[in-house]
């Protein structure tokens, strides 16, 4: 059986849903910023699998209506806080049923397992400051469970699917197994929802998977996988930084409408695709 790793298929995935946070000065806890008049709030993430990252700031003392928020004069940077590297990010302008919103990007290659301090300072000299720290690289593996009666890797084969240096099951997320059927990617969300040796880990069954996707009495066994276009299992996962506070719902801020309790929501964040090739032959 040959394993392989597929760096940034997961892009090819829609936007994947984002964790809500709050954010007080370079604090992580979830608490709202400040309730006074014309506290910034911060939307965002840093992705180490994207080029470009998006922060909306929002000014609170104003209020979510049309014809508002059209104008923010306020300056935001990144900074790596290893290398003292600042970028400072370009303002643009997204109107959401006539509520204007601010999106301040960067196009910037971000590193794995670094802390960047972000600082939006607004004309009045209000300052906000959050900090998030991006995942180290996942040694993910997938290998099959050992039977005396099934081969490995094939169609009935159960295979195991552990994030070796994840000690959080929590900082797991979106997790997707993928496969090309009918000239067309599939892809079936499934759930982290084990931890042994202190590791994340998911099991999984090519022949369960496929049985449940198509309903077909005539097909058996191993005849499932054989339906396949080629012999690659694809798994998609998203792993979150360290600092990233895990109980608590998700969400994606920049493709919701409105701002509200003056939360915010700010960290790191990896997409990435592992893969594993199984025997699509029918066993005899």
């Amino acid at each position: 059986m040959r394993l392989s790793r597929v760096h940034h298929l997961a892009l090819l995935l829609v936007l994947g849903s984002f964790l809500g946070l709050s954010l007080a000065a370079c604090d992580n806890s979830i608490e709202p910023f400040v309730e006074d008049q014309g506290t910034l709030s911060i939307y965002g993430y840093l992705s180490l699998s994207d080029d470009k990252h998006f922060v909306r700031v929002k000014d609170l003392s104003e209020p979510l209506i049309e014809d508002t928020t059209r104008e923010l004069d306020a300056t935001v940077t990144l900074q790596n806080r290893t290398t003292g590297n600042t970028e400072v990010l370009a303002d643009s302008v997204v109107v959401f049923d006539g509520v204007t919103t601010h999106n301040f990007w960067v196009k910037k290659d971000i590193q794995p397992d670094t802390e960047y301090n972000l600082t939006v300072e607004d004309s009045d000299g209000q300052v906000v400051q959050a900090t998030a720290t991006t995942p180290a690289p996942t040694d993910v593996r997938v290998r099959p469970s050992t039977s005396p009666d099934l081969p490995d890797g094939e169609c009935r084969t159960s295979f195991r699917l552990t994030f070796n240096n994840v000690s959080d099951l929590r900082l797991i997320r979106d997790v997707s197994i993928g496969f090309s059927l009918d000239n067309e990617m599939r892809w079936i969300s499934r759930s982290v929802n084990d931890i042994s040796s202190d590791a994340p880990t998911h099991r999984f069954r090519p022949l369960s998977i496929l049985s449940s996707l198509i309903e077909d009495a005539t097909i058996e066994g191993d005849e499932y996988c054989a339906l396949l276009d080629d012999d690659t299992f694809y798994i998609a996962f998203t792993r979150l930084g360290p600092d990233w506070p895990p109980a608590v719902a998700l969400n994606d801020p920049l493709n919701s409408e409105t701002v509200g309790g003056g939360q915010g929501a700010f960290g790191g964040l990896v997409r990435d695709t592992t893969t594993v090739t199984i025997d699509t032959t029918v066993q005899q």
